[in-house]
């Protein structure tokens, strides 16, 4: 099987010309060519001839070949041999009326967007929820989408399939106003037959109606994170022989891959193949596996056979055997095989499904931990959650690159996929990196007490080990996350219930669930266990981390356990000389005091053999609509990388040096170097080095040199600084780093920089980056935006775009100076604006350097909040 979506424009300028298809793609190329000969229309016309007849043979071979079989060994038939359908633009339209559905509804004033795609991209990002459930703040309901595609006459005598990755958090599908079918569930694959609604050689209207209105029969039910509504994964047309393997269970991919009996002597592959018979009569199957490694060398096979009743399903089970197997050892040696899956019918090759494999095998042993492939291996890991900042969860594979290669870069061993299904090229990511992850069911904080919500609850474990099951990089199922954190239903029961499922389906994994509750019940319901604490955060001290770790042993009568979320938020903006502990719902979250307690609590987690794994909360700020908090409102700040992943705070680096080498991946880094202005004549310094000794140096004139501790920190106490700037420089080796620094006598340590706005707010440049869906907020009462421009401007009107212009009234002044000392009032008065507008002031004609716009937000409600600024006005 091959499945076919539409990606992002940039990954297909990266790929050239090749489309889904190859054949496609040569002829993209020739047509090309045959547009190219107008580019020669002043050379002679025999030259022309001579072109245009070379073009039209080769296009004469390439359809004859188009039109007979490629002969290949069976072995060597992947799956770019097999054909897939192509589905064209997508409209779109909220549904926020709740009209019921109409096929005949004409699409021509929707939007026209790109799959993968989120309506909630914007407000699921700039908070103002007052549910802690995240039910409010941004739009949770309906929206329809629409694709109108060719189904070409090639599909006669074919079979069609529809396939859809993930769509939140409710799906109803229709093709041709014929009703297809429903799904629950925000990260769950499904798939539908097509083959008899589709008008071959003809268009075909497809449409979505997809929900993500909170349901209590749909979990999950809670949580510090948005639902996301929308097709946000890709969607596939898959084109099949009339038997073939199934893509009909729970949108899975037919086969399912079972390691069993693994060592470093030998490995067995139990491979399940559903096969699908859609023909008349019965159909003979034979299934032939093949494992090869790196070098395509066939170092297993195996086969099996099936008669499948007409119009109905089968499997065929197989076992690979393979002696002395080069292991899958994590971040040490990802080795992977390939397999191959060749489904044939009265000697025919009719299906083939490729996949990779690696081979290993995992223990918690009591007294010491995790152990992969027989040697211990502590589960040094990261929290993710997959929302983009202006993206939502609608990521293509760019996106889920770019943050494993900063996961990959810090050297993280594992990663916990909080706290749903992610994508499956995630996974896939994960197996050739080595990351050993977690494939979480949605349950969170509460359950709900009807069967509906069970039914739900089980179709996603279900659809959880159909789709993950197949990657080695999953050690363990996460069935709930902070159960009883809310008032809840019993769901002992349930989660149980889950764990059963899983140990029948899947025996090889572990199951395991996050708790911060001494319910017994609940804590014993799970094979592995960890626990979510915040010390020196929500708690008084970092230090408590180790009573913490032996009260949950305590508790639960374990002999080891895992710290499933731990860490502090921090804003890059936020700095202190000698950092304390800030409260939690503030507005002042220091980037020192975060890497302070992961500091403290990663090494008393890292010497302790009771733990089998940490897991940092988190690896990216990420959006949480009714937090107000930090340096932005509807942000939790815990990441060690900023929401837009273009800065790594200082924790990060401490983590990086500590989980790669020096020969890995060298790592010297000044922590702090962002509290650039500071009021102490004599300042500590603190670095991280993974290399050493390192040398400091400061204005040019040495400091000492130091050893790193074994948790790679180097500290100075108290190094003078000079009046005005100052430039720090460490070395170790030919390593280097540097920073400058300003002391300034009078600046009290801890001030907060007035870069962005007078008091504390997000970035100013939000809102003059030419974005409408980026914007600078602030809720305290006489804030205001500021702005420098690099050369004087002459404005006489300047426009404002108003965060919920439409529904709010802002009170606000314009002030301008052209020196930034003296400012002049040009305009004062409330905000008038109609929906996506700008408003337009006129203002006497001024000429200035300096700009700022004083609000008067002084509730939850009233806030100061700007999408984009004009000045001068376009």
């Amino acid at each position: 099987m091959l499945y076919s979506y539409e990606k992002d424009p940039a990954e297909k300028a990266n790929r050239g010309s090749k489309t889904d298809s190859g054949e496609i793609g040569q002829f993209s190329n020739i047509i090309d060519s045959v547009r190219n000969i107008n580019l020669y229309k002043k050379k002679n016309m025999s030259d022309l001839i001579k072109r245009t007849a070379v073009i039209l043979a080769f296009l004469f071979i390439l359809f004859s070949i188009s039109c007979v079989e490629i002969k290949k060994k069976d072995s060597e038939k992947t799956n770019e041999d097999y054909k897939t359908g192509h589905l064209g633009k997508w409209y779109f339209k909220l549904n926020k009326e709740g009209y019921p559905f109409d096929q005949s509804i004409d699409t021509a004033t929707w939007e026209t967007v790109t799959i993968p795609h989120t309506w909630n991209a914007v407000d699921a990002q700039n908070g103002g929820g007052k549910d802690n459930m995240s039910r409010d703040g941004y739009y949770r309901g309906s929206a329809v989408y629409a694709n109108i595609f060719k189904a070409p006459e090639s599909y006669t005598g074919k079979r069609v399939f529809l396939r859809f990755e993930a769509v939140s958090s409710v799906a109803e599908v229709y093709l041709n106003g014929k009703k297809l079918g429903e799904h629950m569930g925000v990260g769950g694959a499904f798939a539908f037959e097509i083959t008899d609604f589709l008008n071959l050689g003809a268009e075909n209207d497809l449409r979505v109606l997809a929900n993500n209105a909170w349901r209590e029969d749909l979990p999950p039910l809670s949580g510090d994170f948005p639902v996301y509504g929308g097709i946000y994964r890709p969607v596939h047309i898959l084109i099949e022989e009339p038997v073939c393997i199934s893509p009909m269970q729970r949108g899975s991919h037919g086969v399912f891959l079972r390691q069993q009996n693994v060592s470093a002597q030998k490995a067995e592959l139990a491979i399940t193949t559903l096969v699908n018979n859609g023909k008349a009569g019965p159909a003979n199957v034979s299934v032939i596996c093949e494992l090869m490694d790196k070098m395509g060398k066939v170092v297993a096979t195996t086969s099996g056979n099936q008669t499948v009743p007409a119009q109905s399903e089968g499997s065929v089970n197989t076992i690979v055997k393979l002696e002395n197997p080069h292991l899958w050892h994590g971040r040490i040696d990802p080795y992977l095989y390939t397999v191959n899956v060749t489904l044939k019918e009265s000697g025919k090759v009719v299906d083939h499904y490729t996949c990779k494999q690696g081979f290993r095998f995992f223990k918690v042993d009591e007294e010491k931990g995790f152990f992969l492939n027989g040697k211990p291996y502590q589960l040094w890991g990261v929290n993710r959650h997959q929302d983009h900042e202006g993206k939502g969860w609608a990521l293509t594979n760019k996106e889920h690159d770019l943050d494993l290669a900063i996961i990959d870069e810090m050297g993280a061993r594992a990663i916990r996929l909080a706290h749903y299904p992610q994508a499956e090229y995630f996974y896939q990511r994960c197996d050739e990196l080595g990351i050993l992850v977690t494939a979480e069911l949605p349950l969170i904080d509460l359950i709900g007490d009807n069967d509906g919500f069970t039914k739900n609850t089980t179709l996603q474990m279900n659809e959880i080990i159909d789709l993950y099951g197949n990657y080695t990089c999953v050690f363990t199922y996460g069935l709930y996350n902070e159960m009883y954190l809310k008032n809840s239903p019993d769901a002992n029961g349930l989660i149980k219930s889950m764990h059963d499922l899983c140990k029948k389906r899947d025996p090889s994994r572990f199951t395991y669930g996050a708790t911060c509750s001494q319910n017994e019940g609940l804590n014993s319901a799970t094979e592995l266990l960890a626990f979510n604490a915040y010390p020196g955060w929500y708690g008084k001290e970092s230090a408590q981390m180790e009573g913490i770790i032996k009260y949950y042993l305590n508790i639960t009568q374990r002999s080891v356990i895992g710290v499933s979320e731990y860490g502090a938020g921090a804003s890059i903006k936020h700095q202190e000389t000698y950092p304390k502990q800030p409260q939690p719902t503030g507005k002042w979250h220091p980037e020192g005091y975060q890497a302070m307690q992961h500091e403290i609590q990663f090494e008393i987690m890292k010497n302790n053999p009771a733990v089998w794994g940490t897991f940092v909360w988190n690896m990216f700020d990420f959006s949480s609509v009714w937090r107000n908090e930090g340096d932005r409102p509807g942000i939790n700040d815990k990441g060690l990388v900023t929401y837009d992943r273009k800065v790594k705070k200082d924790a990060f680096w401490f983590y990086k040096a500590n989980w790669k080498t020096g020969e890995e991946a060298p790592v010297l880094y000044i922590a702090s170097r962002r509290h650039v202005l500071r009021g102490e004549k004599e300042t500590p310094i603190k670095v991280y080095s993974n290399v050493g000794p390192v040398t400091l140096t400061v204005n040019g004139e040495p400091v000492g040199t130091k050893t790193p501790t074994d948790m790679k920190i180097v500290k100075w106490e108290k190094v003078k600084l000079k009046d005005g700037e100052n430039t720090i420089c460490v070395t170790a080796g030919s390593h280097e780093d540097s920073c400058t620094w300003t002391f300034k006598e009078g600046v009290k340590s801890g001030s907060r920089s007035v870069v962005d706005s007078g008091i504390d707010g997000s970035e100013a440049e939000l809102a003059f980056d030419g974005k409408m869906n980026t914007r600078w907020a602030n809720g305290e009462k006489g804030v205001y935006l500021y702005k420098s421009f690099p050369e004087p401007v002459t404005a006489e009107v300047i426009a404002i775009a108003w965060y919920k212009g439409d529904k709010r009234t802002y009170d606000f002044e314009i002030q301008v100076s052209g020196d930034k000392e003296k400012w002049k009032s040009i305009f004062k008065g409330k905000s008038v604006q109609k929906t996506g507008a700008f408003s337009r002031y006129e203002v006497p004609k001024s000429t200035f350097k300096h700009l700022r716009i004083k609000g008067n937000g002084n509730n939850e409600n009233s806030w100061s909040s700007i999408w984009e600024v004009q000045c001068p006005a376009q």
